[in-house]
């Protein structure tokens, strides 16, 4: 009885998996935030980009400290954006401007 009872369960299993063959299924993913996504806070937890690091790590080696690679990188920020809006999302975003600690622990690894 039980062979007869877990057979029928099987077919109606192996029915069911042929109409999800027969019909597909297309799904489309909207990402929706209930929060602003690109705020500076946010921007600040991005990873920095290796050839930012690269770049300091070549100007500790040009004789350059901490302080002053930052200031002459945010300086050159000043110079390359576009306008203010584009200005204050490249000086939010960690992924080209880190942060005073990231170089200076960049700094002590060098």
């Amino acid at each position: 009885m039980d062979t007869i009872g877990n057979t029928s369960q099987n077919i109606s299993q192996l029915e069911s998996w042929h109409v999800e063959l027969s019909h597909p299924l297309e799904v489309n993913i909207k990402f929706m935030h209930n929060h602003v996504i690109n705020s500076a806070e946010s921007l600040s937890f991005h990873h920095v980009n290796e050839k930012v690091c690269e770049k300091f790590l070549q100007l500790f080696k040009d004789g350059y400290l901490s302080t002053s690679v930052m200031y002459v990188h945010e300086d050159e920020l000043y110079l390359s954006s576009t306008d203010e809006q584009d200005l204050l999302v490249l000086l939010a975003d960690r992924t080209n401007n880190p942060d005073y600690d990231y170089i200076a622990k960049l700094f002590q690894k060098y």
